[in-house]
This record gives C-alpha cells, sequence and structure tokens, in this order.
C-alpha cells in the first residue's frame, strides 16, 4: 500500500507524516517511510535534492527544473518504493510526483498537457492509494516556517551557505498558486485525495483521524469509504462586527487569543513590528512561551514597554534583542548602551545591526572581530563607500588568497558589503561573482537606478522576482513601473515596493489587486491609509477578506497609528 503526504512547505506534512508512521507502528503495522524525518532513504536522492535547492542554480530554467525533480522521484521509485511494494509492504511518501505537477504547472507555468504525459511515463503506473494532503493558509504556513528558522537560530544552527532556496525565490505568491494547484488536483480526484485543514485544527486531533484513515485502509477498506469517513471539526471563522480597521483589529486579537492555544510562537510571530498598548500586552503574556519571538518581534519598536521587554529578555533570548536594536526610531543612547552590554555574549547579531555605520564604536567593534570573524565584519560595510570602507573590503579580499571571488563564502560577505553602492568598483565586484552568487548579486543592486542594475533585473525577474522586485522599493521610473505591472499579479512584492506612493499607476494597480493581494495592497497606502481614498480601499478589503490573517494584522497597525498624532503616525504606517 502506498501513502503520500503533500501540502505547501510551512503546511505540516513532514510533522503529520512522521507522527502518523509512529502512531501505525506502535499498533503493529511495519512501515517504510521513504523520507523519515525529513531525509530521504536515499544519499543520492538527498544529493539531487540539495542541487535543485541551491541559489547558485538560479539559471535552472522551468523545464529542465521539472525534469530533474521528477528525475527524483523516479529515482525513489527504483530504489524505495517499489521493492516495497513489491513485497506488499506499506509505503509513506513525503512529497510525490503530484508536487513537480503543481511546481511546474501552477508555479512555473509549463503546459498542464506536457507535464501531465512525462509524469505518466515517470509514474509507470504507480499511484498512491491514499493522498493525505495538508491545507493551510499560506499567511500561516510562512509563520510556521519563519518560526522553525528562528528556533533553529536560537539553537545556534546556522544557515546553509546558499540561504533560502530556489523555490523560495518566487516570494509568497508561488505559495498561493502552489496551494490552489493542489487543491484543483484533490477536486480532480476527489476519491482518492483527503483533504485536511492544517490551519486551525488540533495537531493531535488530525494525526488520530489521519491514523484511523490509513489503518482502514490498510485492512481492507476502500479510499472512497475512508475519504468520505474521516472529518475533522474546524473553528468557525472570525467575523467581523463592520469593515473598520478598529473592528480588524478586535477580530485580529481574538485569532491571537486562538493561536497561542495552539501553537504560541506562531501567535508571537503575528505580533512582531506591531505598536500599541494590546500588542504589548500579549508580547508579555507570549514571553513566558516563546522568548525568542517576542524578541525578534520588538525591531525597531522604540516605545518603553518594548524598552522594558528587551530587558527582560536579555538572558533568554540575547540574539533576537540584540537584533532588534535598528530603526530611525529607536533612542541612539538607550541603544548604544545595550548593544555594548550584549556585544560581549552576542557579537554578530550586534555587528548586524551596525551595517553602513560609520561610528568609531562600529569600526571598534569591527577590528575586535576581524580576525575571528572577517565574513561578518565586513558584510557590516553594506552601503558603505568610504575610503576606510574599501581598505578593508580590499585587505579581506587579499587575505582570502588569489582568487577570492571564485569562492562563494568569500564572494557573499563582500557583495553584502556593497549593497546599493553604484561605483565602478562596486560593479566589478558583482561581475565577477554573477556566476557563483547571482541571488546575492542581485540584493544588492537595492536602491540602484542606472541602466547596468535594470539589465540584470530584467535577466533574472522571471527566475527570482521576489529578490528583484525588492530592489526598487519606492522607485517611480518607467521601468520599475513597468516591472510592477508586469509581476503584480503574481508576485506580492510588486506592491510592496510601491509603499505609500500616489500616483495614478499605483492607485490603479491597488485597485485592480484587491481581490489577489488584499493585505498587501493595504501595507502598500503607507500614510495614504489616512486618505479619504486610502479607507475607502480598506474598508473594501476587510468587507472581502474577514478572515485574511495579514490583512487583520495590517488593518491593526493602521488602527494604531490613525490613534497616534503626527510623526509618530507616519512613521508606523510607512516604516513598521
Amino acid at each position: 500500500m502506498f501513502v503520500v503526504f503533500e501540502g505547501i512547505d510551512g503546511s505540516g506534512k513532514t510533522t503529520v507524516s512522521n507522527l502518523v508512521a509512529k502512531a501505525l507502528r506502535e499498533r503493529g503495522i511495519e512501515i517504510d517511510h521513504i523520507r523519515e524525518g525529513g531525509e530521504f532513504a536515499s544519499p543520492l536522492v538527498s544529493r539531487m535534492r540539495e542541487f535543485g535547492k541551491n541559489t547558485q542554480n538560479l539559471a535552472l530554467r522551468p523545464l529542465p527544473e521539472f525534469l530533474m525533480y521528477v528525475a527524483r522521484d523516479a529515482q525513489l521509485l527504483a530504489e524505495c518504493i517499489n521493492p516495497t511494494l513489491s513485497q506488499g509492504g506499506l509505503v509513506f511518501a513525503d512529497r510525490y510526483l503530484y508536487s513537480y505537477e503543481v511546481l511546474g504547472h501552477y508555479g512555473r507555468g509549463l503546459e498542464l498537457d506536457e507535464v501531465r504525459s512525462i509524469i505518466d511515463v515517470v509514474a509507470g503506473g504507480v499511484w498512491p492509494d491514499l493522498v493525505v494532503l495538508m491545507d493551510v493558509d499560506p499567511h500561516l504556513a510562512r509563520a510556521r516556517r519563519r518560526v522553525s528558522k528562528l528556533k533553529q537560530k536560537a539553537k545556534g544552527k546556522k544557515k546553509a551557505s546558499g540561504g533560502g532556496s530556489r523555490k523560495g525565490l518566487g516570494g509568497v505568491g508561488m505559495l498561493h498558486r502552489l496551494r490552489d494547484g493542489y487543491l484543483q488536483i484533490a477536486e480532480r480526484d476527489p476519491k482518492r485525495w483527503l483533504v485536511i485543514d492544517n490551519g486551525n485544527s488540533e495537531l493531535d486531533v488530525v494525526v488520530n483521524r489521519v491514523t484511523e484513515a490509513i489503518a482502514s485502509l490498510y485492512e481492507g477498506a476502500s479510499t472512497a469509504k475512508v475519504v468520505a469517513s474521516t472529518t475533522i471539526s474546524q473553528r468557525k471563522p472570525i467575523a467581523l462586527q463592520s469593515p473598520t480597521v478598529e473592528s480588524a483589529r478586535d477580530a485580529f486579537y481574538e485569532m491571537i487569543s486562538a493561536r497561542r492555544v495552539k501553537e504560541a510562537p506562531v501567535a508571537a510571530y503575528f505580533l512582531a513590528g506591531l505598536v500599541g498598548d494590546e500588542a504589548h500586552k500579549w508580547r508579555l503574556e507570549l514571553a513566558k512561551e516563546a522568548p525568542q519571538v517576542v524578541a525578534y518581534g520588538l525591531r525597531g519598536l522604540a516605545d518603553k514597554g518594548s524598552w522594558q521587554l528587551r530587558n527582560d529578555l536579555r538572558e533568554k533570548a540575547p540574539h533576537f534583542v540584540a537584533k532588534s536594536l535598528s530603526g530611525s526610531a529607536l533612542d541612539e543612547e538607550m541603544t548604544e548602551e545595550m548593544r555594548r552590554s550584549l556585544f560581549a555574549e552576542v557579537p554578530l547579531a550586534v555587528l548586524d545591526t551596525l551595517g553602513g555605520s560609520g561610528s568609531e564604536l562600529a569600526w571598534q567593534y569591527r577590528e575586535s572581530l576581524e580576525s575571528s570573524d572577517p565574513h561578518a565584519v565586513v558584510g557590516s560595510l553594506r552601503r558603505m563607500s568610504c575610503d576606510r570602507s574599501w581598505q578593508w573590503r580590499e585587505r579581506y579580499s587579499k587575505a582570502a588568497g588569489p582568487n577570492p571571488l571564485e569562492d562563494i563564502l568569500i564572494a557573499r560577505p563582500l557583495l553584502e558589503s556593497i549593497r546599493s553602492l553604484s561605483d565602478e568598483r562596486a560593479w566589478e565586484i558583482r561581475r565577477t561573482c554573477l556566476e557563483n552568487s547571482p541571488v546575492q548579486v542581485l540584493k544588492s543592486l537595492h536602491g540602484l537606478e542606472c541602466k547596468e542594475s535594470w539589465k540584470l533585473r530584467e535577466q533574472f525577474a522571471d527566475l527570482a522576482p521576489k529578490v528583484v522586485l525588492r530592489t526598487f522599493d519606492g522607485q517611480d521610473s518607467d521601468a520599475a513601473w513597468a516591472m510592477r505591472k508586469r509581476f503584480a499579479s503574481k508576485a506580492k512584492e510588486a506592491i510592496d515596493s510601491m509603499r505609500g506612493m500616489d500616483n495614478e499607476v499605483a492607485w490603479g494597480i491597488r485597485d485592480v489587486m484587491t481581490d489577489i493581494w488584499p493585505s498587501t495592497v493595504a501595507k502598500s497606502l503607507g500614510d495614504l491609509a489616512d486618505s479619504e481614498r486610502g479607507q475607502k480601499i480598506i474598508t473594501l478589503l476587510l468587507s472581502n477578506n474577514p478572515n485574511n490573517i495579514s490583512l487583520l494584522k495590517h488593518a491593526t497597525q493602521i488602527a494604531s497609528a490613525l490613534a497616534t498624532g503626527g510623526a509618530g503616525r507616519r512613521r508606523i504606517l510607512n516604516e513598521t
């Protein structure tokens, strides 16, 4: 018997599949899980997976990417799945060929007929008896993944040298398209697909229901009967009393209260950056259960309560307290005092908040770390074009050997250090590093408006829209508006890049995208949220999307900002 677990990244499919496998084994049922604990049973497939994830391979186009992924499953079929099935065993797979149909067609835009014909050949008639689709709101899935990464960081685990994955470069828009694709396939084959709401259901309930469904199937029940009889009650949607930011704020905190019971760290994540007494009250509550995530969410917050919370969390979450010390609103004297107190314990986190700073204290910190952490020190020079910064870059390059830019680990901090720099020395580094570190080269274009920067954006926009669209925030050029229009329906970052912009082109994009990116349209308003036109859009967004988690959060921030006067209101709306 063959069972597959599917879903977007962050949907919980790996967690649930492993817990269900454990529960079934406790009943005496033997299972071959070909991705136990997130690790493939085949070392070769693991290596193939790393190639596909590696952002160094950004130039990989949709068709060869698709062929590579289905080749991966062809190897799993031959090496792991078919041998067990031929002996009458039970096989669990965390993803199968459906994932690559979804990625190839719904994610990358390949023709469905072509994708299906290739997949059918690779499958060779081997299809699962049951597909368990873990369905979840992409906003929630993204929050879960971010929390997972924060937990890893809190344990001292470093991210891989590549950072992120190629698929992630598509942004949240990719997650939305993939989710829609899964749901369409499930609707196409309802007797085989068991769709589970893993956004609001309790984990133990989900695991028990799925375990019972698979046990029944193993004992001889039909798949259609198992799917039809497996139900999980869902929480009722939160109803807005009225389409106003005040009502949205009440609904948001009701959601936080419900989410805390299920996933306290995720609830804390949704509070990140929010101002106001209610947000602070919830941070105090959640700091007991998720101190690292709460500390992470203090970034840029300058109120008295946030400073006190930083002090309270210094011992439990020093790394994230240090990382929160950035933002134009922070009191400079208090910030420097806390940096000094944390530097001995978490020097790299403190250094990261000094990116672009030319203060003598910043240079002292760099000097003290130059021998032990030269990569981090050079990365902290971002946006700095002074002679002193270039001397440090040159010293770093010379110390690395004869061809330093051919080494990815050497090149990437150097590319971080030239972010937003447009002189010829910076461009020489970009050109040399483009083949080995394309994503980092693209990130370094932030704020640039020259022809060469736009040539690179055009070259890689289809392959890494999230990264490219983030590099021209606030630009009011024909090239910027053309790219925003081109990607607005697929990548929310196109709308993020026009925050607070008040012209007819910007308003036109907002009007068209209200149904596709409601929360991002609200955020893009900036201080225009206080205008008559902005208020009309917010009312429309809340009327049509009363349970959009991200929209409720942005509306909550708007409500807090509108209760604040003068420059504070503008700062909250435009910066947080």
